[in-house]
């Protein structure tokens, strides 16, 4: 029976890049906790506008506001029904009073638990993934006997 090369050069090379995803999504989630939590502490509310209507784009609509004069738009899926909603429609807004530019249309508890929720998400996929490279990359004599069986 010949020895097969070790499988860790492998587990590495394919590793390195999960490890890099993984870490790239967890940091992009805890950006974006940090900003609702950066909203929360200053929060304001305000009644804006619905601008458009996206209802094929999950039931997103645009919609703007306006704090101190200033005008602020964006969009998301704030409106309890995307197919009823007209322009003009009001939607309650919470924003940063620090940074207006940080606002959300939907409840801060909802996004929170999205967000949370993401975490595990990531560990699940990296979990999946890493099973897939020690399978693989897998060199023990199961796995070579099945070669040698369909040859």
């Amino acid at each position: 029976m010949t020895n097969l090369a070790s499988p860790t050069p492998a587990r590495i090379a394919l590793g390195v890049p999960v490890v890099v995803l993984a870490g790239t999504l967890a940091a992009m989630n805890h950006q974006s906790i940090a900003r609702l939590d950066a909203l929360a502490t200053s929060a304001a509310i305000t009644t804006g506008r619905v601008t458009g209507l996206q209802c094929n784009n999950h039931g997103r609509v645009n919609f703007s506001f306006k704090v101190a004069g200033a005008t602020y738009y964006g969009n998301d899926s704030c409106a309890p029904s995307c197919r009823s909603a007209e322009i003009g429609d009001p939607v309650t807004v919470t924003y940063s009073r620090r940074n207006p530019g940080n606002f959300e249309c939907r409840p801060l508890q909802e996004i929170r638990e999205l967000k949370s929720g993401n975490y595990t998400a990531i560990s699940f996929l990296a979990a999946i993934l890493f099973v897939g490279i020690f399978a693989i990359t897998r060199t023990d004599d199961l796995r070579n006997s099945r070669s040698r069986d369909w040859r």
